[in-house]
């Protein structure tokens, strides 16, 4: 998929993709975009690979195999309350605020500020990637536009943190959970000794 499209759209895709089976190769601008209309034998097989998943996991969720999917069917119903439960959409609803909202803290953090610790987002987004032990993370690219690569990076990252502190490691940040709070503390710490 090329970089463009909102954060919010990639992860639904990205979403359809895990669902429907990754072994099918499916290029969501070059079927369903028309991105491959100029070269019809490739626009052909991404719009077959498409039929395939689609018809694979009719067959799996509700028994039977049509290979389309119309609004307010029984597959799209299906689809939509699945897709929910996608690493990559948990990521999206809930580890994404979280981030965001231990950044604002640590930005506004009067004992940080009373430390003479510089509370700008790239200091606080750098400690947050050391802390979970991803210095070369693309936060920006995880977390502002999409990247399906880093946002697995960053969900495996924190899974690994989790499992340090013995916090059930699931890879999901919830704002105030015990993750939150030890992440944030510590990203805290971090700031201060660097």
């Amino acid at each position: 998929m090329k970089g463009n499209g909102s954060f919010s759209e990639k992860i639904i895709i990205f979403g359809l993709r895990d669902l429907l089976g990754s072994e099918f190769d499916l290029q969501y601008g070059g079927a369903i975009k028309r991105e491959f209309a100029g070269v019809p034998e490739r626009l052909k097989a991404a719009k077959q690979r498409w039929v395939q998943a689609i018809s694979l996991y009719q067959r799996r969720k509700i028994g039977q195999s049509l290979g389309y999917i119309e609004p307010g069917s029984e597959t799209a119903e299906s689809l939509k309350r699945d897709i929910k439960t996608t690493e990559l959409f948990q990521f999206a609803k809930r580890t994404k605020p979280a981030l965001g909202r231990i950044i604002y803290e640590l930005q506004n953090d009067p004992d940080l500020r009373k430390a003479r610790v510089q509370q700008n987002y790239i200091n606080i987004v750098t400690a947050i990637k050391s802390t979970l032990g991803v210095p070369y993370l693309d936060y920006t690219s995880a977390v502002e536009r999409g990247d399906q690569t880093e946002i697995k990076r960053l969900i495996e990252a924190i899974r690994t943190y989790q499992g340090r502190k013995e916090i059930d490691a699931n890879g999901i940040i919830d704002s105030g959970d015990s993750t939150f709070k030890s992440l944030q503390a510590d990203a805290n710490a971090n700031l201060i000794s660097n």
